[in-house]
Order: structure tokens, then C-alpha cells, then sequence
């Protein structure tokens, strides 16, 4: 091997070597900047040269930029548009009044201030009578037996209900127990919690307490019958409502459901003693630290009015933060409504065509208020006016035309230096 060969191998050895020495870490600040020469050597090594390169960087960079733009976009676009207006909802239920008993008498102050402050439903009509095919249809769509005439108005439950008396668990006319499909089966499908506290009951499934023909959920089989629902039932005290109250002060079932009895739900007290209770309880729930950090919903309604379907109105009202403030509507609504309106809420498949065909009644929750997606010109998902997927298929048209140049330009080059060679 001749001299300069040798020579020539090893320069070729130190600076292998040389490349091999291992360097401290760059600063935050110079990686860009490294990363940038290096791409910019390893062109030039490619015979493309910093033209042709820089331009493929470029075109590069903008395409994963408009391909991360929509994900992000959608991100903030699916959080916002959450169908859950509510993630939480406390029912209480009261009896046997009409619309203008309640709202507007000097006999109840404390229920009317709540339905001017929060939202009143005025166009919300109880379905039938007596009691107890309302309390039925606010839990699984039916009301009443289907061999009953008039005034059975809603839906029925075959061999259930009489809807001329009520006829659960120590009423009058005696008890009765159904396997309809109700509430609590839809909301467990769907991994949703659910408690009720009724008064007067010793708590779990006990149907012999005085106004137990208003526990609508003690007359379905499937909650009777299983140990692990029973326990959703509680006890219950106007006076000292302790267990009610820590619930929400902790970790609140999506729904709780509260029958007072018959002493303090109007239906043997005058109205003037149900607010006095109302004023002292109502405002415990709305003081719950569920209500305070949870997008939570109170609904107040009673039974029955004395009136007809279709005009028994009665007292309705939301109330809580995920209600809208000071609002009033006179839209048709019944108990299927209310009914519908969880069904919609929480993606719950209907049950039978009464609730299936009920208008929800979303128009007395607010919106909800998104994420701000980052200032683009435009509304999420678009720029300057220009949905993202109108983009892309725009940049991708500058990018291939970019890419044909990038190619043309090293086709000439490879072609010159061959022709230098030469």
C-alpha cells in the first residue's frame, strides 16, 4: 500500500474517531436550531442541497401541523358538546294540589320564591288519578290497569293498578307488584347510581309503612326481590334528614329520590306547614356540596292536582346549578316529560311509548360551558372561515406540488454533478 493511501485511511480513522466523542447535551434553547443543521447536513449529504431541503422540512412540518389540528379540535369540540345537561338530580315529591294553590299564595312564600328564582315549568300536568298511576309514570312510563275505563289516561300496567283508587302496598283497595321495566333497571345498565329515601320507612325494601303506595319503586319485582337494591332504600326524617344531607355531602348517587309523608307533603298538612318544611329542607340540598361542585338538579313536582289530564297543572320547578336562572316557561309537559327528559340526559333507552314519545324538558337547563379552544379566526374546527378538512386538502396540494419541486431540483443537481464528473 502506498504512502498516500496510508495517510488517506487514517485521517478516514480519526475522524471516525473524532465523531465517536460523545458531547454534552445541547440547551433547551439550541435544539431547534441543532436539529435544524443536522437535518439541513444530512440533506446536503443526500445531494439535495438547502433549497430543495428546506422546503421538504417545511412541507413536512405543516402537514403534521394540520393533522393535529383537527384531533385537537375535535377533542374540545366532544367535551363541549356533552349531551349531559345535568350529572346529578334530586326529586322531591308533594301532593294533591293544583298550580295555583301553591304558586303565587301567600300560603306558600317559600315555593313560590323558589320557582321565580330557578325555573318553572307552568305547562306541566299530572296524568291521571289518583295518586299512584302518576307516582308509576314518573318511574316507568305506566299508569293505571289497562282493564280500566276513563280516567286512565297514560299508559297501564296490565293487572296493575286501579286507576280509580290507589292500590299499593297498605293503600285501600289493597297492593299489587308489576315486572315493568323501569328507571332504576335503565340507569343501572348504564353504570348510573340511584338512592331513595322515603319517610316512615324502616329503610331496604319495606312496603308496610303508612304512605308506602306512593314508593312507586317497592311495587317492581326486580327491586323487591334483589338484596343489593334494597339497600339503595333509606329511612328517612323531615326533621333530622342527616342521612339524606351527608349523601350529598359526599359522593351523591346520579339519583335520589325523597317521598315525604303524608304529614309534610301537603296531603293531610295545609300547605302553609308543607313550605315551612320546604324552606328548611330545600335549602339543605341547594347547600350540599353536591350542588356546589357538580352540575346538579333539583326537581320538585306534585302528584296530582284536581283537575283532568290534559289540564292538571301542577307546581314544577328546577332548581340548582345546572338549571337556568329566573325562568319561566308554559310549555305542555307531563310526567313522561320528566320521564323523557332523564332518558335524553343520560342516553337511557327509552321504555315504553309514553316516555319514548314525551318531550324532554332540556329548555330549563343552561348551557353548558365548553372549553375555549385557542383563538384561530374561526369557530373550533376551522380557520379563517375554512373547515380543517377544506385545509387539508389545500396544503396538501402545495405539498405535493412542493415535493415534485424538491424531486425535479435533485434530478438536476444528481444530473449536473455527473456532468462535472465527467
Amino acid at each position: 500500500m502506498s504512502i498516500e493511501a496510508l495517510q488517506t485511511s487514517r485521517k478516514k480513522i480519526e475522524n471516525e474517531n473524532r465523531n465517536l466523542i460523545i458531547r454534552p447535551a445541547p440547551a433547551a434553547s439550541d435544539c431547534w436550531v441543532q436539529t435544524w443543521r443536522r437535518l439541513l447536513r444530512l440533506a446536503k449529504r443526500l445531494v439535495i442541497g438547502r433549497i430543495p431541503a428546506t422546503l421538504l422540512i417545511c412541507s413536512l412540518v405543516i402537514l403534521s401541523a394540520f393533522l393535529v389540528a383537527p384531533l385537537a379540535a375535535s377533542s374540545v369540540q366532544a367535551s363541549a358538546n356533552s349531551p349531559a345537561r345535568f350529572d346529578h338530580i334530586v326529586v322531591i315529591m308533594l301532593e294533591n294540589h293544583n298550580l295555583n294553590q301553591i304558586y303565587g299564595s301567600s300560603s306558600a312564600p317559600y315555593l313560590t320564591g323558589l320557582a321565580n328564582t330557578w325555573s318553572f315549568s307552568q305547562g306541566y300536568t299530572a296524568v291521571d288519578h289518583p295518586s299512584e298511576p302518576n307516582y308509576l309514570a314518573l318511574v316507568s312510563g305506566l299508569a293505571g290497569d289497562c282493564s280500566n275505563p276513563s280516567p286512565n289516561i297514560g299508559g297501564c300496567l296490565s293487572g296493575g293498578g286501579d286507576s280509580t283508587s290507589d292500590s299499593g302496598p297498605t293503600a285501600p283497595s289493597g297492593s299489587y307488584s308489576s315486572d315493568a321495566v323501569n328507571i332504576v333497571d335503565r340507569l343501572e345498565s348504564n353504570g348510573l347510581t340511584w338512592d331513595a329515601y322515603y319517610e316512615g320507612s324502616s329503610g331496604g325494601c319495606d312496603q308496610s309503612f303508612g304512605t308506602a303506595y306512593h314508593a312507586s319503586l317497592l311495587f317492581m319485582n326486580d327491586i323487591v326481590s334483589s338484596s343489593p337494591r334494597c339497600s339503595h332504600i333509606h329511612s328517612f326524617s323531615t326533621t333530622d334528614p342527616t342521612g339524606m344531607v351527608s349523601e350529598l355531602n359526599g359522593t351523591g348517587a346520579n339519583m335520589i329520590w325523597i317521598n315525604p309523608d303524608n304529614n309534610h307533603n301537603m296531603h293531610d298538612n295545609s300547605v302553609s306547614s308543607g313550605d315551612t318544611y320546604m324552606s328548611t329542607l330545600i335549602p339543605q340540598i341547594l347547600g350540599s356540596n353536591e350542588f356546589k361542585t357538580t352540575k346538579a338538579a333539583l326537581f320538585v313536582t306534585f302528584d296530582e292536582g284536581n283537575n283532568d289530564f290534559p289540564s292538571d297543572y301542577v307546581y314544577t320547578v328546577f332548581a340548582g346549578p345546572a338549571t337556568k336562572l329566573a325562568y319561566k316557561s308554559t310549555s305542555q309537559y307531563t310526567h313522561y316529560s320528566f320521564l323523557a327528559t332523564l332518558e335524553q340526559n343520560w342516553g337511557l333507552t327509552c321504555i315504553v311509548s309514553t316516555d319514548c314519545n314525551a318531550t324532554p324538558m332540556t329548555e330549563f337547563f343552561g348551557p353548558m360551558t365548553p372549553p375555549t379552544p385557542p383563538a384561530t379566526g374561526g369557530s373550533a374546527g376551522t380557520f379563517l372561515g375554512l373547515s380543517n378538512s377544506v385545509w387539508l386538502i389545500f396544503i396538501g396540494g402545495i405539498i405535493g406540488l412542493v415535493a415534485s419541486l424538491t424531486l425535479l431540483t435533485i434530478r438536476a443537481r444528481t444530473k449536473l454533478k455527473r456532468t462535472k464528473q465527467r
